[in-house]
């Protein structure tokens, strides 16, 4: 399963990549975050870069998609053999299946989505998810409803979890899974953004992960096409998933000391100047 996700994610991204600059809209992301690790009191600062890109092909499909490289100051070394640079990558294709209204949109979705390496302990991560949503598209207010069905896959990196009784088998968990997305959006003034994500990840035996996601962005007037975000995305695992014990065994130990991340972001997106 996960050889299957990362060839499709690295397909999408060949998809998206292969469009001429004429077609695509692509754009280069540069900024500093704050990785933070809740349960530990832990913050990370780093700096971080990337591309995102989107297209209309002929056929009315909408490819979009990141591509994020980060680098942190990783002072409080919660994993005391991790290595400070970490990547996570998004690609969508979103169809139209049937228009309610001018605003109001049934569509087809393909979500894929990965991490690695962070701070947080994800060795690997990987998501695909075909879905159906609900849009609506005001000219100042937006938001939708999305539901997906597809797979799932969280590995933990092993330094931690094997001072805590866990084995090499131990730190994958893949499965069947649905999720459930709400977001919406503002627009208002001279450029402003406001939007919000929730999204909930389960399998048919257990919950899996809770996202929430706030951004706000100010486009700058002009020909420049600047935007500068500060966002913040908290996620929280379900890693009881990986028990080897009952979880009302007294000998039970989770297999990380914390369940969840926050990272903070501040930084600005141009067009691609090359």
């Amino acid at each position: 399963m996960k050889r299957f996700a990362g060839n499709c994610l690295a397909g999408l991204a060949l998809t998206l990549a292969m469009q001429p600059l004429s077609a695509a809209d692509w754009r280069l992301n540069a900024g500093i975050h704050d990785f933070v690790v809740p349960d530990m009191d832990s913050h990370t600062p780093g700096l971080g870069a990337g591309i995102s890109g989107k297209h209309l092909t002929q056929t009315g499909t909408a490819l979009s998609g990141y591509v994020d490289v980060y680098w942190d100051h990783d002072k409080d070394k919660l994993d005391p053999d991790h290595i400070p640079i970490w990547f996570r990558s998004a690609f969508l294709a979103q169809g139209r299946l049937y228009d309610v209204s001018p605003a109001s949109h049934v569509n087809w979705l393909l979500d894929m989505r990965g991490k690695r390496n962070t701070v947080s302990s994800v060795e690997k991560q990987f998501k695909m998810l075909p879905g159906i949503s609900f849009e609506y598209s005001g000219a100042s207010l937006g938001g939708g409803a999305a539901a997906f069905l597809g797979l799932y896959y969280l590995e933990i990196d092993d330094d931690v979890p094997k001072t805590r009784g866990y084995g090499r088998s131990d730190y994958g968990h893949g499965t069947n899974a649905y999720s459930l997305m709400l977001d919406g959006h503002a627009r208002w003034g001279e450029g402003w953004r406001l939007s919000g994500v929730a999204q909930h990840w389960g399998s048919g035996e257990a919950w899996l992960e809770n996202q929430y996601k706030l951004e706000l962005a100010w486009r700058e007037p002009g020909a420049s096409d600047r935007e500068y975000i500060l966002s913040g995305e908290y996620t929280e695992y379900n890693i009881d998933v990986y028990a080897k014990v009952d979880l009302s065994a007294p000998d039970y130990v989770p297999i990380l000391p914390w369940n969840s991340d926050l990272i903070l972001r501040a930084y600005v997106s141009m067009p691609w100047p090359f």
